[in-house]
């Protein structure tokens, strides 16, 4: 039943999104709850003070707009849930979101779509619209979809085809901008995560400090046209990831970042095939990756700086977990735009990276032509690689992009 109960969901959520408004202003009891601290009691564990939350009230859900005080400390999860956190404007003002609850296990920020049965239907709503601005975050920021655990809906996925690829996508986040949202994460894995199917979501002007195992930027499957502009991004990933990971995600504009601490690995594309015993229907394709700048100090490895088609199902060990599902390419609805060899990652575990730009970025102290990959382009083909150079950097500082 999952998959009639998600399409009558899309219809439900897209009836919504037609209502929505511009969100009123938070009264003053909202601020109260914005800025109250969870209940908590704090203990001392071998000399060092520790948080123990009590109560339930560890979270808040942002319904109206606000501009908090410089001064201000959040210290519970923040939330936008649903379209009642549609059209609202969150300004931080240089307030700081750093919640008591355990950050090993929690996310800070989070935007995810609301899902509710109605009479056995579970019905999708989405969130949309929506400025977060000027925060200091520390911990992860998820922007999620139609299911905080991408797997739940599985069964359905495999058993729809590429038509779950538009399904997921109108049921799920889209037009977020974050602007001037810094996040320091020491503690969850992938700092900033954009979740299965959503779009359009901006995240600019911002910096993030990113030393966990994860990645410090993650474009999930199903994810299209969304954008990730004028940022510094400082990664020291204690598990040898790249920087920003691009998985099954098309459509994105990666441009004018600065980015420290690529010795692991600095923008790669790919395609997780079959993680989670899910089929993956699209790939890391039309790209744009430009503009940006990659410094290097010190090191004198091999990984690549920009890596387009950096797994090609080889030596996978989840690959084989959607075998079994299998779609001819005439069945694919004509607004994907797929190519006339398209394969699902159930028929076929290669990455499909396609059609994407990697023009105009320059590599600090590094020549381009030794950091710049097409795996297999015979497969992974009509990418455009142009125009990338080698510049000087004296220091660490970030230059001008």
């Amino acid at each position: 039943m999952k998959n009639i109960l998600l399409l009558f969901g899309l219809g439900f959520a897209m009836m919504s999104g037609l209502q929505d408004a511009n969100a009123a202003a938070c009264s003053a009891a909202k601020r109260a709850e914005i800025l109250e601290e969870p209940d908590h009691t704090i203990i001392n564990v071998f000399g060092n003070d520790v948080v123990i939350i009590t109560g339930t009230n560890t979270h808040v859900t942002i319904d109206c707009y606000i501009t908090l005080s410089s001064s201000d400390l959040i210290t519970k999860l923040v939330r936008f849930i649903g379209s009642d956190s549609s059209g609202v404007t969150f300004d931080c003002n240089g307030a700081r979101i750093f919640p008591l609850q355990p950050l090993i296990s929690s996310h800070s920020l989070r935007v995810a779509t609301k899902i509710t049965t109605v009479n056995g239907v579970e019905v999708y709503d989405r969130p949309e619209n929506i400025t977060i601005k000027n925060c200091d975050v520390y911990g992860t920021v998820r922007i999620h979809g139609s299911g905080y655990n991408p797997n739940d809906l599985n069964d359905y996925k495999n058993n729809a085809g590429p038509d779950w690829v538009l399904d997921v996508r109108n049921t799920s986040a889209r037009n977020v901008t974050f602007d001037n949202v810094d996040i320091t994460n020491y503690w969850h894995k992938d700092a900033l995560y954009f979740g299965e199917g959503v779009t359009y979501i901006t995240y600019k002007n911002s910096r993030i400090f990113n030393q966990t195992q994860g990645v410090a930027v993650y474009f999930g499957f199903e994810t299209a046209y969304n954008t990730l502009e004028n940022n510094e991004i400082y990664n020291r990933s204690s598990n040898d990831r790249e920087i920003v990971a691009v998985d099954a995600s098309e459509y994105n504009v990666i441009t004018r970042n600065w980015l420290d601490g690529v010795n692991n690995g600095g923008i790669y594309l790919y395609r997780n095939c079959g993680e989670g015993g899910a089929v993956k229907y699209t790939g890391p394709r039309h790209n744009e990756i430009s503009h940006n700048m990659l410094y290097y100090k010190n090191y004198s490895g091999s990984n690549p700086g920009i890596y387009v088609g950096e797994r090609t199902g080889v030596n996978i060990s989840f690959c084989n977990l959607d075998a079994g599902w299998s779609w001819d390419i005439s069945d694919v609805p004509s607004s994907l735009a797929w190519d006339s060899d398209w394969e699902s990652s159930s028929s076929d575990d290669r990455d499909f990276a396609r059609f994407n730009d990697v023009e105009d970025n320059r590599f600090c102290n590094r020549n381009p032509s030794s950091y710049i990959t097409v795996k297999v382009p015979s497969h992974n083909h009509s990418n455009v690689v142009s125009g990338n150079t080698s510049i000087n950097c004296p220091t660490s500082t970030p230059l001008p992009r």
